[in-house]
């Protein structure tokens, strides 16, 4: 979270972050854990996604959560449009690859001056390759990454490993800054966690 705030050089005063939801999974504890961070370090962050319930958003009192109330990631680019008109946030942090593309693809319709921060967390090319005859979406995610991925303003990889892959294995090389920023840890919940009991036989 420093690194994201201090290498900018200027602290922004509104960011947003675009992802998936706040059900379950690795996105939802990164998207809460980096607003969290953005709030405690005096930056106002919407946690932007695709729909939840009120169950769900009681879970996070703390987090301003956005939901867009689409079901899928292709139905979200005109509601996106919408909010980045509405909220204009300085920056989005968009995850993973085709809410990456979403968030491009939005600004530009949107026409606003919002920066996207496109981040990576995985090796897409073996991601590509095991999921490729599962999903046709899949099958043309690297070509449109290829040639959407330099309308971004930045992109973030959790390690090395994943901008060398972009590179050198799904020739994706834009023309933007590059950055390695591991995902964040959320220390208080985690100490949160560890004093409940266990319910277990």
């Amino acid at each position: 979270m420093n690194q994201i705030i201090s290498d900018s050089g200027v602290k922004p005063k509104q960011v947003a972050i675009f992802t998936h939801g706040i059900k379950r999974g690795p996105f939802a504890r990164l998207g809460t854990t980096l607003s969290r961070g953005f709030q405690e370090r005096g930056v106002d962050c919407d946690l932007v996604i695709l729909q939840t319930t009120p169950a769900q958003l009681a879970k996070y009192p703390d987090v301003n959560v956005v939901p867009l109330n689409v079901k899928r990631a292709a139905f979200s680019l005109l509601p996106l449009v919408k909010y980045l008109r509405d909220k204009q946030p300085e920056i989005v942090f968009a995850m993973p690859s085709y809410f990456n593309l979403i968030a491009i693809w939005a600004r530009a319709l949107a026409g606003v001056q919002s920066k996207i921060i496109i981040g990576e967390h995985n090796i897409c090319s073996l991601e590509t390759k095991i999921e490729q005859g599962e999903k046709l979406k899949i099958r043309y995610l690297p070509l449109l990454m290829r040639y959407v991925y330099p309308a971004g303003d930045g992109l973030i990889g959790v390690c090395g490993d994943t901008l060398k892959d972009l590179a050198t294995e799904m020739n994706i090389k834009p023309d933007i800054p590059l950055k390695v920023i591991p995902n964040p840890i959320d220390v208080k919940q985690i100490q949160q966690l560890a004093q409940e009991s266990l319910d277990c036989p």
